[in-house]
């Protein structure tokens, strides 16, 4: 088939591959047969199969894989690849929460243990809002793991921000922002928020970033469906604030955050939050998940739930990759140290 070549080989694969009965299939284009592979896997609510295709379809034919996971030739996944910074990454990295790609039920140990690291790559995971944590082996290099932070909206959040000593900022920036109103779903402000926060992070060297696109993709189609929803607070037609959040099951979980630091007197990054907390609960939402990554969010909410990361990569590539990390810090350092001296 025009456009497709297997990449299975039992003997290249024996110490990854323990099933033999499993097939990987790649596909340089988007093929017919891979939506025939699509119809006999689950969708994910927040992760429909049209989603993963326009996704998979937005990427550089260069920076993308696509792999048919076939056991005794029935699909039990469809592997979507990105390579957004130098390395790989599921296309819904850090984009869709607790969600990889599509996978039959019961086959996601398989693939994250067996398949992934059969193919020969760095692979980048983050494991973000899964009710279990990650199956792990000894492919998986780099384990991190940090708490995330839910407020039950059935519970009194001001007593709890007082438990903090967090009320007194919030009563303060309340006046401060007085004259500010809120917005929700307002055309163009999840673009907004979501192209000023990764300009404000664009690492040194990169003119672009990877995945803005995607971002805004899955930020529109998952609006059009109720599940995404922006936040902006206002002075007049000045947008000061706004906050993207997804809606994963009955939670509204807190996405994207960016603030003009015009206003940082008038405190507009807690006013926001706090008008998160109570719009959320008027939506009837069950909880109010703002995430983790910043110690601060335990004055918002307490801790329930972790969120993971680890790269999944065969040991030869890994120690290779971690030996010219070192050399690359190694000489940024002598050339800091250098041009410092001059």
């Amino acid at each position: 088939i025009r456009g497709v070549k297997s990449i299975w080989a039992a003997h290249d694969l024996r110490d990854v591959l323990v099933d033999q009965d499993i097939k990987i299939i790649s596909f340089d284009h988007w093929q017919p047969e891979l939506d025939e592979a699509l119809s006999c896997l689950p969708e994910a609510d927040l992760f429909p199969h049209e989603l993963f295709r326009t996704l998979m379809m937005m990427a550089e034919p260069k920076k993308r894989r696509i792999l048919l996971i076939t056991k005794r030739g029935v699909p039990i996944g469809l592997v979507g690849l990105r390579n957004r910074r130098g390395y790989w990454e599921p296309v819904t990295h850090w984009i869709v929460p607790g969600v990889l790609f599509p996978i039959q039920e019961g086959c996601l140990e398989c693939i994250l243990t067996e398949v992934l690291p059969s193919l020969g790559i760095e692979i980048q995971i983050g494991w973000w809002r899964w009710e279990m944590p990650p199956p792990l082996n000894k492919y998986a290099w780099g384990l991190s793991s940090s708490p995330t932070f839910q407020m039950h909206l059935s519970e009194d959040v001001e007593e709890y921000w007082r438990s903090t000593r967090n009320m007194k900022n919030i009563r303060q920036y309340r006046n401060r922002c007085r004259q500010f109103t809120l917005e929700v779903n307002k055309p163009g402000d999840a673009e907004w928020v979501l192209k000023n926060n990764e300009e404000k992070l664009l690492p040194a060297g990169l003119a672009e970033i990877p995945d803005l696109a995607e971002k805004i993709a899955v930020s529109r189609y998952l609006e059009d469906r109720n599940l995404y929803y922006t936040l902006s607070l206002r002075d007049g037609d000045r947008r000061v604030a706004g906050a993207t959040l997804i809606k994963h099951g009955n939670d509204a979980v807190a996405h994207t955050f960016y603030r003009d630091h015009q206003y940082n007197w008038h405190g507009v990054g807690t006013r926001l939050v706090e008008l998160s907390f109570h719009w959320a609960k008027e939506m009837g939402f069950r909880r109010m998940d703002v995430g983790g990554s910043f110690e601060y969010k335990h004055k918002w909410a307490p801790e329930e739930g972790r969120k993971w990361a680890f790269e999944i990569c065969p040991w030869p590539l890994y120690v290779k990759n971690w030996i010219l990390r070192m050399g690359r810090r190694g000489w940024d350092r002598i050339s800091h140290r250098a041009s410092s001296a001059v």
